[in-house]
């Protein structure tokens, strides 16, 4: 018997008719991840204190540090190796560079990137919605 492939697949499709703070959908590929309340967005952040967060997640983000300026990773001196009879480059040594090679050893790592959500002046509360169907 042939494989309903369709079938198949839309067993596994979610349904979201409310707001639950308890319940969010993540969709992702273990490199990329987006979580999303009942509007298919990240709308109702405010309100989520203390559950799972809303997020845009990557496996690979670089960002600087509050209070730490940007650092110039160009100017990172590399220690260089022999390989296959060429030099490479490598971030092995930290001598005369402690602050710039500390900063790049924490990046990159798995970073928000973004909220994405509907947005008003007066804000969107989880009351707000209703006649939700996604």
């Amino acid at each position: 018997m042939p494989l309903n492939r369709k079938e198949l697949v839309r067993q596994q499709n979610p349904t979201i008719e409310c707001y639950d703070p308890d319940s969010f959908l993540s969709v992702g590929n273990g490199n990329f991840a987006y979580t999303v309340d009942c509007t298919g967005l990240q709308t109702v952040l405010h309100e989520r204190e203390g559950k799972t967060p809303l997020c845009t997640m990557s496996t690979w983000g670089m960002h600087c540090y509050p209070g730490k300026e940007v650092p110039h990773y160009e100017q990172l001196k590399l220690k260089q190796y022999q390989a296959d009879g060429r030099k490479v480059g490598y971030m092995s040594d930290s001598k005369g560079q402690d602050s710039l090679f500390n900063d790049l050893r924490v990046n990159p790592h798995r970073f928000n990137l973004a909220h994405i959500g509907l947005h008003s002046p007066q804000g969107i509360a989880a009351g707000d919605l209703s006649a939700v169907s996604q």
